[in-house]
């Protein structure tokens, strides 16, 4: 539901008589460059596996994202870019170059490169976006117990997180494949991992003592939960199959 502002309130009471005019669509699109970047002449130095993946993030795609994140945002197809921003401080960046796929975001003209990645692999970047802008044009509902999972009483931690999460996100006992694994020692210390089927290791945080390390654990098992849940969704949605590695490295982004 689009926010009360002042603007959508007027504009309610002048159109409030005429019930049969069309309503513009939620979400919009500026384009202004072509969606079928095929005949694009600019790009013809791209090699042909980098056309191919350039031309894969075409206006189904951009249909496909804004179904996905459900939200109101503007994409403008520039160049060699796709930028996409709903609000006039924040833009996400797809830049394409033979080399891959950039993705970055800027603030306020300013870039910040929480992330920058090159990447060749459209169905990993594909959903690697689609959560990005999931998290950032969707408000995140902080926990409201968050000051209690700043406690150092384990069992008081135990009972938060099982009343939150079901057991098969996350353990305690360690070395539980497909969770988030916990081992704690004697110094107060502990270790956040996720345990692959490969029987790996990959560490979200490692030795950490400082008070708010149970927060940050009740944040790495939300992670798990919600990249769990969205990648069918991701899958159906853009139509793609994403591999176990995807999936891994979706997890530890």
């Amino acid at each position: 539901m689009p926010k009360r502002t002042i603007k959508n309130i007027k504009s309610y009471f002048l159109n409030k008589s005429h019930k049969n005019k069309k309503q513009e669509p939620q979400n919009r699109i500026v384009i202004r460059a072509s969606y079928d970047w095929r005949n694009n002449d600019q790009y013809k130095g791209f090699s042909d596996e980098m056309n191919a993946i350039r031309n894969s993030f075409d206006k189904s795609y951009v249909d496909n994202l804004i179904k996905f994140v459900n939200n109101d945002f503007t994409v403008v197809i520039k160049d060699e870019e796709l930028k996409f921003t709903n609000d006039i401080e924040i833009e996400y960046i797809l830049k394409f170059t033979n080399e891959g796929i950039n993705m970055y975001h800027t603030e306020r003209g300013q870039i910040r490169t929480y992330y920058i990645e090159q990447s060749k692999n459209i169905n990993y970047t594909t959903a690697k976006l689609a959560i990005h802008f999931l998290k950032r044009f969707n408000d995140y509902k902080a926990h409201s117990n968050y000051s209690k999972l700043d406690s150092n009483n384990l069992n008081l931690i135990k009972q938060i997180i099982k009343k939150d999460f079901s057991e098969k996100y996350y353990s305690f006992e360690g070395h539980e494949l497909d969770k988030i694994n916990v081992e704690t020692y004697d110094d107060g210390s502990l270790d956040i991992y996720y345990y692959t089927k490969d029987l790996e290791k990959k560490y979200f945080h490692k030795n950490i003592k400082e008070d708010y390390k149970y927060r940050l654990l009740y944040m790495v098992i939300e992670h798990l939960k919600e990249i769990t849940q969205v990648i069918p969704k991701i899958e159906k949605t853009f139509q793609i199959k994403l591999s176990l590695e995807d999936k891994e490295n979706l997890i530890m982004m």
